[in-house]
């Protein structure tokens, strides 16, 4: 099911994927972007499959954990 946003934001990427508490719009694109920018950031940090990211954030734009589960998401899609 997690690979279900990843298929969603490629077939459709202006889709809206998230309206934050401001009302400003993501779409799918956009987040998939980002969540890759955090990916790759923690990636190069030395994160690898199996390890554990512990996040305390508000209620808005949960991008580190997209990140985090793009991380492993690439690590079994290659």
């Amino acid at each position: 099911m997690a690979l279900g946003f990843w298929n969603l934001a490629t077939e459709d990427p202006e889709r809206i994927a998230l309206v934050t508490q401001d009302g400003r719009e993501l779409s799918a694109g956009e987040l998939h972007e980002k969540a890759n920018q955090i990916s790759h950031g923690l990636r190069a940090l030395g994160l690898e499959t199996g390890d554990t990211v512990a996040v305390v954030l508000p209620n808005d734009l949960p991008m580190l954990q997209w990140g985090a589960g793009r991380a492993e998401v690439q690590e079994v899609n290659g």
